[in-house]
């Protein structure tokens, strides 16, 4: 035993360290069936990524219809509390109008819970689109990819509106700028949150474009870009600079007239401002757009200046956008650029001829009144004659050379000419070593 003991020594510390190496080989051993248990669920799961193209077409195709069923709801009860606005203002025509107003008021509150039905639909069916594009997997719900928020956000948005038990009630608002009291109605103050629906023009406007069919989902998410609405509104922008600057011309004049009117409206006993023309609230919004402000029309109340400091920043924008267009326009692209030097060339020889024929016609009687002996006064008239059109030949030499850089036909003959003389220096240097050469070779049997 005590031979074994000698032959095969262990001490304690290498018995523990075997114990641990058993320990990490069995917990490997325990990893790898578990992997390997998981494996095929996982395969499944990648599986589930991958893109449906059938799919993902029918689910956008849904998505289009969300998208513009959204926009009409919209426009809808925008109009609605447009109109509810206007019935209700004049006391006269409310009277009137009563059944007409009552009708309007709850055609509007039905396209509005259409609107938050088709709001929830059109959110349903994004999600099942980015499901079938593999963005999302099919255990994936509102919850889990955060939709829900955005989705009550947007009914939080598109809800408020001009109601039917609410018509004519009125509160007081008072106006430090021009110390009077003045009535409001709340449906006319509701009407003004109907405006905010206008962002669902911006998506069917995206969602119909080019930019967010199923090709240009494909190559951009090759290149990393998430092709939503944002990046469909910039495309258009820099493809159709014209039609973009045009709607959004457009809509912030209608937009912020609109809100102008419905602010001020009560104000205009005390101000003489009359902004129940639309086309005065109209006026104010164009001239604060393009930044003249004349002065006639101005908001006194503070909503109705928050809303002018808004029109004003958006006719910043556009016309800062204005200008890079214009800029853009008037810039040429390389084909019309190389037109134009064409052109220029071919102008400038004919100014150049003139030029040269000038100066040789001037030289020439120059010469001539030399040798009749002429006066004096007539030679030095001609001798300036002379001079100035050398400067004037020196002057076109000098635009030839910006105009051509070094492609003008006089500086390749120029640089002809010099390679020729250079050419010939450098035979005359190798003749002339020959020669020396020679000398040398025939010279030197003689001297020995």
């Amino acid at each position: 035993m005590d031979s074994q003991q000698r032959d095969n020594p262990t001490l304690p510390g290498q018995t523990q360290e075997i114990e641990v190496i058993d320990l990490k080989d069995e917990k490997l051993r325990l990893v790898q069936n578990a992997v390997d248990h998981l494996a095929p669920k996982s395969n499944h799961l990648i599986e589930g990524q991958v893109e449906d193209l059938e799919k993902s077409a029918f689910q956008f195709e849904r998505l289009k219809q969300a998208e513009i069923s959204c926009c009409l709801l919209a426009f809808l009860g925008f109009g609605c509390g447009a109109i509810t606005y206007d019935l209700e203002y004049v006391h006269s025509i409310y009277e009137e109008r009563k059944q007409t107003v009552a009708a309007v008021t709850i055609a509007g509150t039905a396209s509005t819970f259409l609107l938050l039905l088709a709001i929830w639909w059109r959110t349903k069916q994004e999600l099942r689109w980015m499901q079938a594009k593999g963005f999302y997997s099919y255990q994936d719900d509102l919850l889990s990819t955060q939709k829900m928020k955005w989705l009550l956000l947007e009914i939080a948005i598109n809800l408020p509106h001009p109601i039917h038990w609410l018509d004519r009630a009125q509160f007081s608002y008072y106006n430090g700028v021009k110390d009077a009291t003045v009535l409001y109605t709340y449906n006319s103050w509701l009407s003004v949150f109907t405006v905010t629906r206008l962002y669902h023009v911006i998506r069917v406007i995206s969602v119909l474009s080019l930019y967010r069919s199923g090709r240009a989902q494909r190559v951009c998410r090759m290149n990393g870009v998430y092709p939503g609405s944002w990046f469909a509104v910039k495309c258009l922008l820099k493809e159709k600079p014209y039609h973009g600057l045009a709607v959004m011309l457009l809509a912030g004049m209608l937009v912020g007239a609109y809100l102008l009117r419905v602010f001020e409206r009560p104000m205009v006993p005390y101000t003489n401002m009359d902004y129940g023309v639309y086309a005065n609230a109209m006026w104010n919004v164009l001239v604060t757009m393009t930044t003249v402000g004349y002065g006639d029309y101005y908001p006194v109340t503070l909503l109705g200046r928050i809303s002018g400091i808004a029109v004003c920043f958006w006719g910043v924008l556009c016309v800062s956008m204005i200008i890079i267009t214009v800029t853009t326009l008037l810039n040429l692209d390389s084909s019309e650029e190389k037109a134009l030097l064409i052109l220029d060339r071919l102008s400038f020889k004919k100014d150049l001829r003139i030029c040269a024929a000038n100066v040789l016609t001037s030289a020439l009687h120059f010469r001539t009144l030399l040798k009749k002996g002429a006066p004096t006064i007539a030679i030095e008239l001609q001798r300036g004659k002379f001079n100035r059109f050398i400067s004037e030949f020196q002057s076109a030499r000098n635009k030839q050379r910006a105009l051509y850089g070094n492609d003008s036909h006089n500086d390749i003959v120029e640089k002809g000419v010099n390679d020729v003389e250079e050419n010939v220096l450098g035979m005359r240097k190798q003749l002339d070593r020959i020669e020396a050469l020679l000398e040398r070779a025939l010279g030197g049997p003689g001297g020995q």
